[in-house]
């Protein structure tokens, strides 16, 4: 016989069945915990599921928190919780059971079906906020801003500025389509309502990064995260944020000493942190800072990731990384690997952009720029389909540019620095990457008037050097 199931509404008033109170307390201590990426999300899972064993929606949202952590281990426990999650449903409403199935549907790639199920899901029932989490970062892995912007923007109407995880999403959103105003409008709201709500901290620090306030930034960081304790390993990736701001004005020491408080052991990075590393890395070493040791200290790291099926995004990033510690075989290997994985006929992304950007990557390691720049400067334009932010983006970018300057192609120099100061003029690292293509073009004049705005720049900045 059957035991009787209650059906209650979790914080979002929807429909849960559970018959436990204290089990819905700790299921709904989950749910904003994914939303605010805190590392006691799974144990919050956890104890629901103690208390009540068939909490299929606790069981399901314990497997996202594993998946967020990208790594092999992380992944197959993810897979059983959502296997698990859709055993027995005879006891839960349709609504458990769409968004049980759907997510399934999702983490068996069946990723058509899926996405459209989550949007009709969000449509019906706009409180169904972890399937609109799921929703958002999809679309954040496939470069599509517009569409996570809209996304949020649908169900705004629902929560009103009332919740500070709906708003610091959109306010992300915002800054990733340039509509900087807003963003920074909707994220001081969110840190109103909620000031430990990491994902508006990092929304606001893009606003920031993006123009060019990278003082304001880094001070909004140094006081905020003394209190991110809480955070899950997306802390890292706001200590990134710090550094890459530290970077850009000129505080490069800070800037490495930053990765090697927070990289102390480069052997164990799971992908999100992996990504962090190799970009901050190169930007050092772009900068002219030496980095032999930290590249080398990252190479185990190196051979368990070049193996790890995983988002394109992702994978950009570790041919970044073979590129940057110079495994020039695995770099090659792994290129083929992705070629391989082309299909003549539907080249797709891959095809069309991963392909030729890893090439050009490659290219740039063994010293053949020009080459660099034939295979990444046809597809500048197209880079944001690889996924991830603007400012993640823009180390492929960067590596492009300078590329540019070490084999002559001085105009496409220009015409790339230029595009990186459209929203931030006052970039002194792009202001002396100008002087170097200017001078390179002969034109003393405008050289000498763009390295002399860096150097006052970084005066006022606490830049190491002004050179």
């Amino acid at each position: 016989m059957t035991a009787q199931r209650t059906v209650r509404s979790d914080c979002y008033g929807l429909p849960l069945t559970t018959s436990s109170h204290e089990a819905l307390d700790w299921y709904n201590r989950g749910v904003r915990g994914l939303l605010g990426f805190r590392q006691d999300a799974p144990e919050c899972f956890l104890k629901a599921l103690a208390l009540d064993p068939a909490l299929k929606m606790a069981q399901s949202h314990l497997g996202m928190c594993y998946f967020m952590e990208e790594s092999a281990p992380m992944i197959a426990k993810a897979q059983e919780c959502f296997q698990q999650s859709c055993v027995g449903l005879d006891t839960v409403t349709d609504r458990e059971r769409d968004v049980l199935e759907t997510v399934l549907m999702w983490a068996q790639g069946k990723g058509r079906e899926a996405m459209e199920r989550m949007l009709t899901a969000i449509t019906a029932r706009p409180g169904e906020v972890s399937l609109l989490q799921r929703m958002y970062f999809i679309y954040f892995m496939q470069g599509s801003a517009d569409k996570m912007r809209d996304l949020i923007a649908s169900v705004l109407p629902h929560f009103g500025e009332t919740d500070s995880y709906i708003l610091g999403m959109y306010s992300f959103a915002l800054e990733e389509t340039r509509e900087f105003a807003r963003a920074f409008e909707m994220g001081n709201k969110a840190r109103a309502l909620n000031p430990d709500d990491i994902w508006t901290l990092h929304a606001l620090t893009h606003a920031y990064y993006e123009t060019g306030a990278f003082g304001p930034g880094t001070q909004l960081l140094i006081e905020a995260l003394p209190h991110c304790d809480g955070i899950a390993s997306f802390r890292t990736h706001i200590v990134w944020h710090l550094a890459v701001l530290l970077w850009e004005q000129g505080q490069f020491q800070q800037a490495l000493g930053l990765y090697r408080d927070r990289f102390p052991n480069p052997t164990t990075l799971d992908p999100p942190n992996f990504v962090d590393a190799v970009a901050l890395l190169w930007r050092l070493n772009l900068s002219g800072q030496a980095t032999a040791e930290e590249w080398a200290a990252l190479t185990p790291a190196l051979e368990q990731l070049r193996v790890l099926p995983t988002y394109l995004f992702n994978q950009m990033h570790v041919a970044l990384g073979l590129a940057g510690a110079q495994q020039l075989d695995w770099a090659q290997t792994y290129l083929d690997g992705l070629r391989a994985r082309v299909r003549p006929e539907r080249p797709g992304v891959l095809g069309e952009v991963g392909v030729p950007l890893a090439e050009g990557l490659l290219a740039y390691a063994k010293g053949e720029y020009a080459r660099t720049v034939d295979c990444i400067l046809p597809i500048k334009e197209r880079i944001l389909n690889v996924g991830g932010s603007h400012a993640q983006r823009a180390i492929f970018t960067d590596v492009l540019i300078d590329a540019c300057l070490r084999s002559g192609a001085y105009d496409a120099a220009v015409e790339l620095l230029e595009a990186k100061r459209q929203f931030c003029p006052d970039r002194p690292l792009a202001l002396l990457g100008l002087a170097q293509a200017y001078a390179g073009k002969g034109d003393a004049a405008h050289a000498a008037e763009v390295g002399g705005l860096a150097r006052k720049l970084w005066g006022t900045m606490g830049a190491e050097r002004t050179a």
